[in-house]
């Protein structure tokens, strides 16, 4: 993508961040002139972090307490100790631009606020390799999977659910089924929800990483998601949008700390027809909305609250970037 995501702020501004240096410099320079040189020093730090927290370390299993003691010199070092709102706030100065370089923690669950530094590295992630979007979406990834599993002769095993896993000497070595069918393995891969693997599908007498895990995990944020289409095009909306809220830390309280559904809402905006407009019919748009709420340990009852929510999503897309939406909208 050219422009990977666009940042609309609550009085109507908006900030355009992606492409080369020159042109994120460029965009910077519009809101901040005073915070070029504190991203170049920001970038830096960034990338310090990736070559530590992704390339050395991102492959390597940390199933041993002492295999994550041998790296704290290093991450100390790197300052793992700040939280990623604290390291951006180092190098940038206006409220806007922090907002924006902070925000990646949460495209994984994470509050800007409370998640280390070493979150960071998401930003040179995204600097040395791109944002890209496969044509297709998600699905042509599945597909291409499948064919390619499928002509290394891979069995894949669908439509059940994993109940156990069985474990011998701290290993994994067998996965049952709801099925009554056992799966012998070597190895196991997993991505599934890691709180439910910890406490749910692990014996007792797991690994110690496991037991440490299993006592101090605690869930991330929830999401609400709506998906929508529209019999208008909306050819000025980007691939992806993200519409900030009035407020950003205290909203951020409210979803991770209070469980409390704020009149105030961000907004993560998808249209993938800006890139692939087979994703909608000729002349039509195609849209999700993902938006930042407690998740589900708080008391909300979404039964009761979805539709008046749904209705604020779309009030704030018509408010913003999406006008006529709220009468328009087909899901």
């Amino acid at each position: 993508l050219n422009t990977w995501y666009r940042f609309v702020y609550d009085d109507g501004t908006h900030f355009d961040y992606g492409g080369d240096n020159e042109r994120i410099e460029r965009s910077i320079a519009m809101i901040s002139p005073d915070d070029v040189k504190g991203y170049r020093k920001l970038l830096a730090a960034s990338k310090e972090i990736y070559q530590l927290g992704f390339e050395q370390l991102a492959h390597r299993p940390f199933h041993q307490i002492i295999d994550m003691i041998k790296v704290i010199p290093q991450m100390l070092r790197l300052g793992s100790y700040r939280s990623v709102w604290q390291l951006v706030c180092r190098h940038l100065k206006h409220d806007k631009l922090r907002q924006a370089f902070s925000i990646q923690p949460l495209l994984v669950g994470g509050n800007p606020f409370d998640t280390t530094s070493i979150y960071s590295l998401i930003h040179y992630l995204e600097r040395a390799h791109g944002v890209h979007f496969a044509m297709g979406g998600t699905q042509a990834l599945v597909d291409a999977l499948t064919k390619l599993m499928q002509e290394e002769g891979i069995e894949v095993v669908l439509n059940h659910e994993v109940v156990k896993f069985e474990t011998q000497q701290k290993r994994i070595t067998a996965v049952q089924l709801d099925n009554g069918h056992t799966l012998a393995c070597d190895y196991c891969i997993s991505n599934m929800d890691p709180l439910y693997l910890y406490r749910k599908l692990l014996p007792d007498h797991a690994s110690r990483i496991a037991k440490i895990r299993r006592k101090v995990a605690k869930p991330s944020m929830g999401l609400f998601v709506l998906f929508f289409g529209s019999p208008k095009l909306y050819p000025s909306v980007q691939h992806h949008t993200i519409i900030l809220g009035k407020a950003y830390k205290p909203l951020l309280d409210d979803i991770f700390h209070h469980g409390n559904l704020s009149e105030d809402i961000s907004i993560y905006l998808h249209r993938p027809t800006a890139t692939d407009p087979s994703f909608a019919k000729k002349g039509c748009d195609s849209f999700y909305a993902l938006v930042p709420v407690p998740n589900l340990k708080s008391e909300i009852n979404w039964h009761e609250v979805r539709e008046m929510f749904q209705a604020r999503v779309l009030q704030r897309l018509d408010e913003t970037i999406l006008p006529g939406i709220k009468e328009n909208a087909e899901s």
